[in-house]
Parts: C-alpha cells; structure tokens; sequence
C-alpha cells in the first residue's frame, strides 16, 4: 500500500501510515433502487461507491483513488486511476472531523465539491484500524498547534 503513493509524494517524504478507505453512496439514494430489487441495488452501489488509499507524510496527506477492480491486499500501481498529496499546512483553515465507532473510522476535510469523505472500515486489512486512527491524529493536529499559536 505504502508504494502507492510514491506516486504523488513530493522527493525526500516518506509514508509514515497508509489505509483503505471507502466512500458509499447515502442510504437514501440506494434505498429507491433496492426496492426495484436487490440486483439492481447491489449494482449500483458497487458502481457508486469509491476506493482510496490515504496515507500521510511528515508535510503531506496522500489521496489516492483507486480503480473498483482492485484487489484487496495486493493493491498495483495501475489500479490507481488518480492521485493528490494535500499539504498539512493546507489543511489548517478548512474544516475537518475525525470520528471513530466500533466498525468504521471516518476522516472528512474540506467543503464543497472540494471536500473529502471517507470511511475505514476494521475489515480490509488488520492493521487498517490503528493506521486510520494515526491519520486522524495528524490531520487533527493541525487544528490543535493552531490554537497552541493563538495561546
């Protein structure tokens, strides 16, 4: 996972944490379509729902979108079909939550079409849990040395 995102780090960073994530349509918008059946609802929420890499550098956050055929465990460099790295220090004035429950961490930053969202279940990998949660703890970081400064 972590050679993923050579792809878009800047020279000299490293990747210090990497997890799978997954964004699915709302329930609402799947809801119409599992009444029609369950084909049809299975269907258009594989179609809809978008695979991520994120993983994070010491002055980086590294999104990468998957392609919906990848393989779990075994991610190539060509099932990536876009990759972003965001700076930390970008991420300090938009806003940002990082929620944690017993089946899914959720990261969201940004707003608008711009905005980021996503979910990392327990499920993909062992480690992806403790990964999501670093992840978090930087991004949320930002936020705090900010208000350390204003102190």
């Amino acid at each position: 996972m972590r050679d993923i995102h050579a792809l878009g780090l800047p020279a000299g960073e490293s990747v210090q944490h990497a997890a799978c994530a997954a964004r699915q349509p709302h329930v609402l918008l799947m809801l119409p379509a599992c009444l029609l059946g369950v084909l049809p609802g299975v269907g258009l929420s594989a179609l809809l729902t978008k695979h991520y890499v994120v993983g994070v550098s010491r002055n980086f956050l590294i999104v990468a979108r998957l392609d919906r055929r990848w393989q779990r465990e075994a991610v190539p460099a060509d099932a990536v079909t876009s990759c972003d790295a965001i700076g930390l220090g970008s991420l300090r004035s938009v806003p940002k939550s990082v929620r944690r429950s017993a089946l899914f961490t959720q990261i969201r930053f940004g707003k608008g079409r711009d905005a980021f969202r996503a979910r990392f279940g327990r499920g993909l990998s062992k480690a992806n849990r403790a990964e999501a949660e670093a992840i978090g703890e930087v991004i949320t970081a930002q936020v705090e040395r900010r208000q350390r400064a204003r102190d």
